[in-house]
């Protein structure tokens, strides 16, 4: 099979379709579980993840960047001999790091839930997450080779495979949880070892397992990528036979072995940095939710004594709870980081090019357009997140309990929205220019941040879990404040405040309030009988607002002209854009 070729922003927008499929797959099968299992199984799904996440991350960090690197390099220099070698060895270091993680996970599991976290019955979940982690090295090692030959295709196209079986294989083993449970409880049957005298003691004994069978699934899912991408591999592996002919003699195995380590250990220590503070970072929220609502239980029980009692939540599981309702937000926050992610990537080769030929005017222009999209598509997004909280999440899981809990916690972050989602893009920006240490620094002092503000505010019983939203913002602020003035300091650019900042602020802030016109409107005007637990008043007047904001917010854009032509050039197809919109006197 001839090799297929696509360019960096053609990749970036593969990538990026895909991973919001992914997100969205995600997202529903969340809201399946939180539905089913409710916020205390949601906690112990979350709890394996964040064991899980620091631990994949690490393994795979390095490795996928160094086979990239080199596939790349060598298919330049049509050595493609070295390409297949590359891959080849790669996959034997994926399988050993995998199987090293794997174990290192494995060992983990008991003390991380019972003395880190402080939630033993995650147990199980963060048990069945452990086979995931060997089986994504080994997509990895695939998913690197084909970036290398820049075919974005394969990576893409296995995120959805992923997704889609995680979907299929987690409804399938929570149903026949939930199906053996409530039988073993109806007919008078232990449920797991356990006779249980009430329905909520079988929810409690059910949970932990609920939840493994969930998250099972995302192992058998991973199980299917692999297949995919070896089944690609296999049916072309991107190396024509004649390219392998006309090719040098590979170098030996041992030089190619250190070219690639060569390239992974300084990718692996920045990882292993971050993610390290990341776990320090949930080990706090969880150490000091645990405290807080042990030292202070009476509290718990009258502030939150309705949603507790239609979680059917116990007192031992109550910090559980708050960090499963905490989860809920995590599916919303993500969504616009994961689109402005791509701009970055897209901009990273045009920034590199502009700066390594001392192109001082395409560089400004590139820097100023990256931080003007993001704010395009930020702004908004997070002052519409935090003026409809509380409606987005009763859109997203109906009735369930804690809605209420989480909405605050999702305004805090509606409010961070442009730091959260702009810090990514400018770390791609430092990258094209070189400078590669500045964004292990603001992460350092961010991820501090962040863990001192979990030790201040989590602690205190009144605000509890929200403190880690005010932890999250700061975060992310501190981050964006010193990438963004060391990229100014490193590229002399003069950022362009009227259109990176000051238009885009008053097109969101009319945008807003034609949501908030609209959905006070659309409330009064709809029939009381719209009562159900997703689609009632105020949820069907949110979906209203949010048509209204978007209209509002596009004609905001053209009338302020905010868009530039430099802008649209970066789009796919930018330049038909760019002259379709400048003949109608659409862009600035």
């Amino acid at each position: 099979m001839a090799r297929r070729r696509q360019n960096l922003i053609g990749g970036a927008m593969t990538l990026s379709i895909a991973a919001l499929v992914v997100h969205l797959f995600g997202l529903v099968f969340k809201i399946y579980v939180t539905e089913k299992l409710g916020p205390v199984a949601r906690g112990y799904y979350a709890a394996a993840y964040n064991l899980y996440t620091p631990i994949y991350s690490i393994a795979v960090s390095g490795l996928p960047v160094a086979v990239s690197t080199l596939v790349s390099r060598y298919a330049a220099l049509d050595r493609f001999r070295d390409v297949v070698r590359v891959h080849k060895l790669s996959v034997r270091l994926f399988f050993i790091v995998g199987l090293a993680a794997t174990a290192v996970m494995a060992g983990l599991a008991y003390p991380f839930t019972h003395y880190v976290t402080h939630v033993p019955n995650a147990l199980p979940a963060t048990l069945a997450l452990t086979p995931a982690v060997l089986l994504c090295c080994l997509i990895s090692a695939y998913r690197g080779y084909f970036a290398g030959l820049k075919n974005m295709w394969p990576h893409g196209i296995s995120q959805v495979v992923e997704a889609v079986f995680k979907l299929f294989f987690g409804f399938v083993f929570v149903h026949i949880i939930l199906a053996y449970s409530e039988s073993a409880f109806a007919n008078g049957k232990a449920v797991f070892g356990v006779v249980c005298s009430t329905h909520e003691q079988m929810l409690g004994v059910m949970w932990p397992y609920a939840a493994a069978a969930a998250i099972f699934g995302v192992s058998l899912a991973s199980l299917m990528a692999l297949i995919y991408m070896l089944i690609r591999y296999k049916s072309g592996s991107g190396v024509t036979e004649e390219e392998l002919e006309r090719s040098p003699l590979a170098a030996k195995d041992g030089y190619l072995t250190k070219q690639i380590f060569s390239i992974a250990v300084p990718v692996v220590i920045s990882s292993l940095i971050t993610n390290v503070s990341l776990l320090v970072d949930v080990s706090t929220i969880q150490n000091r939710l645990y405290y807080a609502v042990s030292g202070n239980l009476g509290f718990f029980r009258t502030t939150y004594a309705a949603e507790l009692l239609a979680g059917k939540v116990a007192d031992s599981e109550i910090n559980t709870f708050l960090y499963g309702v905490f989860d809920y937000t995590q599916d919303i926050e993500n969504l616009v980081p994961n689109i402005t992610v791509t701009l970055g990537l897209a901009a990273l080769p045009i920034l590199s090019e502009a700066w390594t030929v001392k192109n001082l005017r395409d560089t400004a222009d590139g820097v100023n357009s990256v931080l003007r999209l993001c704010t395009i598509i930020a702004l908004p997004s997070g002052l519409g997140v935090a003026a409809i909280a509380d409606e987005l999440l009763t859109l997203l899981y109906g009735d369930t309990a804690g809605i209420s809990i989480a909405a605050p916690i999702l305004e805090v972050y509606g409010c961070s929205m442009l730091f959260i989602s702009i810090s990514q893009p400018i770390t791609s920006m430092l990258q094209a220019v070189g400078r590669l240490k500045v964004p292990i620094i603001a992460t350092v002092f961010g991820i501090l941040a962040k863990i001192g503000c979990n030790l201040l505010f989590v602690g205190v019983p009144e605000l509890n879990i929200l403190g880690a939203a005010f932890g999250t913002a700061a975060c992310y602020i501190i981050i964006t404040a010193i990438s963004l003035s060391a990229l100014i300091n490193a590229t002399g650019v003069r950022v362009d405040w009227k259109t990176v900042l000051i238009k885009p602020a008053l097109c969101s802030i009319v945008s807003t309030a034609a949501c908030y016109g609209a959905y006070f409107l659309f409330k009064k005007l709809l029939p009381d009988s719209l009562s159900g637990a997703r689609f009632n008043q105020s949820t069907v007047a949110a979906l209203f607002g949010i048509v209204f904001a978007v209209v509002f917010y596009v004609l905001a854009l053209v009338l302020t002209r905010t868009l530039t032509s430099y802008d649209v050039k970066m789009l796919p197809k930018g330049e038909k854009i760019e002259k379709t919109l400048a003949k109608h006197g659409l862009i600035g």
